[in-house]
């Protein structure tokens, strides 16, 4: 029989949470949770430097390639479109991320 202790629960919930941590994007109350658990554990630590690593490797890599024409007219119509039935913000929104994401700096 498998015993698993409190804490490797805890550590495979907390690892669940890794990657929307480092994007800000978790709740304030489970962010707090995750930051505080990284304090005292060393292994989830470590695992969370190896995927900012990988997260910041990949955003290098994304920002080497261009945007390609094709897609930033199609989503810059989209915001136009959308800006005129007052749809704009999520447009806008996603646009921006998907922008920024690529490396795209002054596109608009």
């Amino acid at each position: 029989m498998n015993v698993i202790s409190f804490e490797q629960k805890a550590c495979e919930r907390i690892r669940q949470y890794l990657d929307a941590w480092l994007s800000g994007e978790l709740p304030v109350k489970t962010s707090l949770e995750v930051h505080r658990h990284l304090d005292r554990c060393r292994s989830c630590a470590k695992a969370l430097g190896t995927r900012r690593r990988v997260k910041d490797a990949l955003k290098r890599a994304v920002e080497r390639e261009p945007v390609p024409e094709a897609l930033r007219d199609k989503i810059l119509n989209g915001i136009r479109l959308a800006a005129g039935r007052n749809h704009w913000l999520p447009v806008l929104t996603a646009a921006i991320a998907l922008l920024a994401g690529a490396g795209v700096r002054g596109a608009c």
